[in-house]
């Protein structure tokens, strides 16, 4: 199933989703890692993708997702759930060449996350970023960044999601998401 973009739009998304992998790469190569990182500059989200198409009609494969939290860092007051907690969706997956682009949650078309990225081989990275609203925090930027692979089988995948909150007016959480998927 081809992507519906025009030659611009697509140029412009693959400039962009090019940048934003670099940008996830590099911060998962060292900094943010061990002691050593408070050394060097600290890791910042990628700025709010702009200018991708919407989240629209599923066109993807449908794909049933579970995501388990395995890590938090910092807190903001809307999140309340623990290390360990699992969240079941629908995911959908669409891949056209080296791209790879991933809607979840699907049955949630009001609250759901596009990730827009690049797979090489079995390899993927992609990237999510939006603006929202919580009554007890105001306005606040959310930045994804996933990293997985396609399993050898074609029906299964998995990754590790790094999913953060940032609060205008101060404050950060930080959370660490594994993947685990089978297409239905």
């Amino acid at each position: 199933m081809p992507f519906r973009l025009t030659a611009d739009c697509l140029a412009a998304v693959t400039l962009r989703v090019f940048v934003h992998v670099l940008t996830v790469g590099l911060a998962l190569t060292g900094y943010g890692c061990g002691d050593e990182a408070r050394l060097g500059t600290p890791v910042s989200p990628s700025p709010p993708v702009q200018g991708l198409p919407p989240a629209s009609p599923v066109e993807g494969e449908l794909w049933s997702l579970t995501t388990t939290i395995v890590s938090l860092e910092g807190s903001v007051c809307f999140w309340t759930q623990p290390v360990g907690k699992q969240f079941d969706w629908t995911l959908s997956v669409e891949r056209n060449g080296a791209q790879v682009r991933f809607v979840y949650d699907v049955n949630n078309p009001d609250d759901n996350l596009l990730f827009v990225g690049a797979v090489d081989e079995e390899s993927f990275t992609a990237v999510s970023a939006y603006r929202s609203f919580w009554q007890c925090a105001g306005g606040v930027t959310l930045s994804s960044s996933v990293i997985g692979s396609f399993l050898l089988d074609g029906r299964t995948l998995s990754g590790r999601e790094r999913l953060i909150y940032r609060v205008d007016s101060g404050g950060e959480l930080i959370i660490t998401f594994e993947w685990n998927a089978a297409r239905r």
